[in-house]
């Protein structure tokens, strides 16, 4: 009753230019009948054939379009090769039905979580009526229950129930599977076996083991995988259902390298209260060094991570490729008509250090063939990063332009192309979407959760959409079944990115009056028109009554707190705006895992009738548990659950409003952060020889109030295996911050006495012990020969220059100042990248022996005159019009600057 699906791979019937047709001979010998099935290309030049053909019980003539296949007959399928010497079949068995477990996502399963919902399919179009019964049992526990499954109308019938573990008595048929568990070791969890006797023939059967959690590495798209490139951030999802609450919850994890034996602790948050999904992060670093938060991995290793009994691998690999969206974020969806951006990770291709390098990648077009080479440049010296963009261009195929035609699937489903970027046997693909449509938090970040009462704020990003004006409408409707018209306006000319918004309500009734009414639990849709596709492209976000997040002294999202700071909160909730012309109040619930501690905070509205609350609280480390309700939140660290892992404290706050609904939010806590930076105290990422080094650490558990205070840090260079142990002085009494110049020298290393001795091409680390003990936190600067940068005129470093303004050169050499006695001079380079501008500039040294050169050139819009003196810039051309960019050069070193 079912349609047979067929595959086929022939590339002896693949015209590389067209979708080709094969027909398939499919029989059923058992009756005498047979159907011509004709499978279509999947795509242009795939060899990739796809068809069906129906099945019926009843009688059915020769090539009637159906196949007569009773349950228990063999059907064959069969094709002759083109070659007309060999051929390929295949065989399928009919059955009276198919009984499957399945996932959350539809997807069949052999092994399920314990106390996770046990979900059956039973695929039967011959069986009649509305509903079938199976039997489902647990083999430890003996617990029997009779599941109904329900009828969708399309020959399947699906149902679910909870299970639970159990650890003595339970009742059978109560609706819950009690399962067991044997705890070992070696450890034994429960089978379920699903049984259906209705069909007249052998029972049908499926079963699956239950696992305590399940432990996945995942890319940055959220994806599973078993490999990370050297240097990138891994990403852990832990799912364990035994103990779920309705509160957040944490759990500990430990990535390890086990070629190295270095060892790092995790804490997995959880997602959400009673998700049992558990998220963390670390990056992998280049240096081995243990208890920093880094895990150090090279190319050609495996890591582990291990939590809650289960453990999971990964490779560190030497090459990476990846689709970037316009945020430069990694994605698996490019939009039609805009930059299609890739990113490419190679150690290979970074073959010298001190320049800027390219490498060469091949991108093609699955519906329209089309194939173009692309340049990615290297984001900087030695970053092994390349990336670059191609135009995407809806049309057929043509010679290579520089531009990558795609093409959609036409009627009746308008599916996108598929773009491939290859390099050597690496690849990535993207699937083109019309346009991309972002839902935006207060913040500005996408999202899917809106809060009801604050403007709906919409981001589209849609090149094709600039031909027609600066604006467009698009539809929002609500589960309440209001719809309004919101009107996109782009951001900037040619920039292709619209916002719009729309305020909410949770009080209002559906009508066209400029307000999108919504309700808690709810949905709110965007629909929007594309340029090459009849259906409108929709996005849907869920609508909570209150929102709740822990946010830094900026009043941003934070990520993680320093232990003994301040924990800030920041609540909307409209419901809660009870006076709308005083200020309100609300209070929040606060607790730290490890310790133990409940503190209740009052948020205060951050004006009349803004329905927007913010409130803090002090923290302060402990050594045990703290008492509630003393104004301070206690947090403590622990090595001890489980035995051996160490694990930072984890807040987590709660808000029950007026409307009954509970809003929750969580953040981990760490011990302290390093960093080396530069005299102001911005981050700095390399140091040239005869430079100093800025270390700063911010530890707030070593700020005594009212004393000036000190840290200790080791400062070490691998290449020279030179180390100096470093006191670092409070920048000021209570701050917590905690700075130490060091000079750095290429003379031979003395140890101890006040100068680290580096090499260029090397690295330097600074690490500094948090005080509980147990942990430490690090930072890692490249060694350069020499340093060239652009400063403003008080001689601060700038990220970018102004059109028409002066450009300013600063460069540090040791190999240019040949004459201590005297001050010298060096000659640089400036280049315009839009213009192709050229110009040399003479350094002055800014006195004898300081190996410091300065200098200056005056800058003008205009094509390039190379040689005269001045430098001009340009704008580039449409349809991005980019900004030019300077660069100045000087041997192997160069900086670059945006215009």
């Amino acid at each position: 009753g079912q349609q047979v699906h067929l595959i086929l791979q022939d590339q002896m019937r693949n015209n590389r230019y067209v979708r080709d047709v094969v027909s398939v001979s499919v029989t059923s010998p058992a009756v005498q009948d047979n159907e011509t099935v004709s499978l279509q290309e999947t795509g242009v030049d795939t060899g990739v054939f796809r068809g069906t053909v129906a099945l019926s019980t009843s009688a059915s003539t020769p090539n009637d379009g159906v196949l007569e296949a009773p349950s228990g007959v063999t059907i064959n399928a069969s094709l002759i090769a083109a070659d007309g010497v060999t051929s390929a079949t295949d065989q399928a068995q009919i059955v009276e039905g198919v009984l499957l477990l399945l996932d959350a996502a539809g997807n069949p399963v052999t092994t399920l979580l314990e106390s996770e919902r046990v979900r059956v399919r039973l695929i039967s179009p011959a069986t009649p009526g509305f509903s079938v019964s199976v039997q489902v049992t647990a083999a430890l526990s003996s617990d029997s229950e009779t599941l109904v499954l329900v009828s969708d109308g399309a020959g399947s019938f699906n149902g679910e129930l909870p299970s639970a573990l159990s650890w003595g008595y339970f009742l059978v048929e109560n609706g819950w599977l009690s399962i067991g568990n044997v705890e070992g070791p070696p450890y034994q969890g429960d089978t379920v076996t699903v049984t259906w006797s209705g069909g007249g023939g052998a029972p049908l059967a499926a079963s699956a083991g239950f696992v305590p959690s399940r432990l996945s590495f995942l890319d940055d798209q959220g994806r599973t995988t078993t490999s990370y490139p050297a240097g990138s951030e891994v990403h852990v999802r832990l799912e364990r259902r035994n103990d779920t609450s309705p509160l957040y919850e944490s759990f500990p994890a430990v990535l390890a390298n086990p070629t190295t034996g270095e060892e790092e602790s995790l804490s997995l948050l959880e997602t959400a209260g009673d998700s049992g999904v558990f998220i963390g992060s670390m990056y992998l670093s280049g240096l081995t060094t243990l208890f920093d938060g880094e895990l150090g991995a090279q190319p050609g290793e495996q890591i582990e991570a291990r939590s809650s009994g289960s453990t999971q691998t990964a490779a560190v690999v030497g090459v990476a490729l990846t689709f970037l969206d316009e945020h430069g974020e990694p994605t698996g969806e490019v939009v039609e008509s805009s930059p299609a951006r890739v990113r490419l990770f190679s150690l290979a291709d970074n073959l010298d250090g001190a320049i800027v390098e390219s490498a060469v990648i091949e991108l093609g077009a699955l519906g329209s063939f089309d194939t173009e080479s692309l340049t990615l440049t290297e984001t900087g010296p030695d970053t092994g990063l390349f990336e670059g963009s191609i135009l995407l261009e809806m049309g057929s195929y043509g010679n290579p332009d520089g531009k990558l035609q795609t093409e959609n699937s036409g009627p009746p489903a308008y599916r996108g192309d598929v773009v491939t970027a290859r390099y050597g046997a690496f690849e990535a693909t993207a699937r083109t979407i019309g346009a991309r449509i972002e839902f935006l938090d207060a913040f500005g970040r996408p999202t899917d959760s809106l809060t009801g009462g604050v403007p709906v704020q919409l981001r589209i990003f849609d090149p094709f959409q600039t031909l027609y004006g600066n604006s467009f409408t698009v539809s929002l409707w609500s589960s309440k079944n209001d719809e309004e018209p919101v009107t996109m306006q782009e951001t900037s000319p040619t920039s292709a990115v619209f916002l719009g918004s729309i305020p909410s309500s949770l009080t209002a009734w559906a009508g066209p009056d400029g307000l999108i009414a919504v309700a808690p639990g709810g949905i709110v849709e965007v629909r929007h028109a594309t340029s090459f596709n009849p259906f409108p492209l929709t996005r849907q976000a869920t609508i909570r009554g209150s929102s709740l997040v822990f946010v830094d002294a900026a009043g941003q999202p934070a990520e993680v707190y320093l232990e003994s700071t301040q924990a800030r909160l920041r609540l909307v909730s409209a419901l809660d705006n009870a006076s709308p012309g005083s200020v309100d109040t609300v209070s929040v619930q606060l607790t730290a895992e490890l310790s133990s501690d409940a503190e209740t905070l009052t948020l205060t509205e951050t004006g009349p009738d803004t329905g927007v609350f913010t409130g803090a609280i002090p923290l302060r480390l402990t050594w045990g548990y703290g008492p509630p309700g003393n104004g301070l939140l206690e947090t403590t660290e622990s090595t001890s659950n489980p035995p051996g892992v160490h694990r930072f404290d984890v807040l987590h706050a709660s808000f029950t409003g007026v409307s009954g609904e509970t809003t929750m939010a969580e953040i981990g806590l760490t011990g302290s952060r390093t960093w080396f930076g530069n005299a102001a105290g911005s981050e700095v990422l390399s140091y040239a020889v005869g430079s100093s080094a800025y270390i700063w650490v911010e530890d707030q558990n070593w700020n005594i109030p009212g004393q000036w205070n000190q840290v200790q840090v080791v400062v070490q260079s691998p290449a020279t295996g030179d180390q100096e142990y470093l006191t670092l002085q409070e920048t000021t009494r209570d701050s917590g911050i905690f700075v130490k110049v060091l000079p750095l020298t290429a003379a031979p290393p003395q140890m101890g006495n006040g100068v680290l001795s580096v090499v260029p091409g090397g690295q330097i680390e600074a690490s500094h012990g948090d005080s509980f003990g147990a942990t430490a936190s690090s930072a890692v600067a490249n060694v350069v020969g020499s340093a060239l940068e652009f400063i403003d005129g008080s001689g601060a470093v700038v990220a970018e220059l102004v059109e028409g303004g002066t450009a300013r050169v600063r460069l540090l050499n040791l190999s240019g100042n040949q004459n201590a006695g005297v001050a010298e001079t060096v000659t640089v380079t400036l280049e315009s990248l839009q213009s192709g501008d050229t110009e040399s500039l003479v350094l002055n040294e800014t006195g004898a022996d300081t190996s410091l050169f300065e200098g200056s050139l005056a800058m003008a819009y205009g094509p390039g005159g190379s040689g005269n003196g001045t430098l001009e810039t340009l704008t580039g051309d449409a349809p991005e019009y980019l900004a030019d960019a300077v660069t100045a050069r000087h041997g192997s070193v160069s900086a670059t600057v945006p215009v």
